[in-house]
């Protein structure tokens, strides 16, 4: 869903059902930046023959564009932003191999 959240949730408050959103786990308030970031910067994954890591540096970019200075902030971006990617990595890791045993 990721990019399309927004949109999403701007058709639910014109009164339109949207059962996908009703499928989503609850995220709080405070993670939700956080997560807005991770979904932004997926786009920014280098391509090949699989799914990357958010490089380091479109981290910073992306603190830079938001207009984030506090170090220790920027830091704290960066830890859980790298740690979302590391879990979806894995996860897409687990999906393809599953993918893959069902196959054979």
């Amino acid at each position: 869903m990721g990019d399309k959240f927004d949109w999403f949730v701007s058709l639910q408050n014109q009164g339109i059902v949207v059962p996908i959103l009703d499928q989503m786990p609850e995220v709080e308030e405070d993670a939700r930046p956080y997560l807005k970031a991770f979904h932004f910067l997926s786009g920014s994954r280098r391509t090949g023959f699989g799914p990357s890591y958010i490089p380091l540096t479109e981290i910073i970019a992306y603190c830079d564009l938001i207009l984030l200075t506090d170090p220790d902030t920027r830091f704290l971006y960066a830890q859980i932003i790298q740690e979302l990617d590391a879990y979806y990595l894995t996860e897409i890791a687990t999906e393809k191999s599953s993918a893959g045993k069902r196959r054979s």
